[in-house]
């Protein structure tokens, strides 16, 4: 049992590895799909130029590096004016009225598609990308 043990523990390293090194060539859905097989965001880590696109796991949330940089504890992914650094990934809508997409920060939204926000179902008036408006009546969104 512990020679299996260690095998599926090899095994799980040897995928997590290999995830990791290929990030870049993932789609957002197929990222998404080996989420927690990602390296976790840590400060004090360099992302070089050639570390640009792949992903990194920040809590439960999965974000694609956009620059090469030095990760700060007091700039996290989620982090407010990072939008230049991380991308967050979100999929899994189809973003009609029946299945809007949650909204992120900093995500890119895309016009004519719909987005859950504080309760309430809000469609795009034009692309964002990145998106630094949460929805709001005003502001590029019209509530549904």
């Amino acid at each position: 049992m512990n020679d299996l043990r260690k095998i599926f523990a090899e095994l799980h390293n040897a995928l997590k590895l290999f995830v990791q090194m290929n990030g870049k060539a993932m789609t957002d859905a197929q990222a998404l799909s080996v989420s927690t097989m990602h390296e976790t965001w840590k400060a004090g880590r360099v992302f070089e130029a050639e570390d640009v696109g792949s992903v990194v796991r920040y809590g439960d949330k999965l974000y694609r590096i956009v620059s090469a940089h030095t990760a700060y504890a007091h700039y996290p992914p989620d982090g407010e004016g990072l939008l230049a650094l991380y991308r967050p990934i979100v999929i899994g809508h189809t973003g009609d009225e029946g299945d809007p997409i949650p909204f992120v920060y900093g995500m890119d939204v895309t016009a004519g598609l719909h987005y859950s926000y504080e309760s309430y179902v809000w469609i795009a008036s034009k692309d964002m990308m990145p998106c630094v408006w949460p929805p709001s009546e005003g502001n590029e969104w019209e509530r549904v």
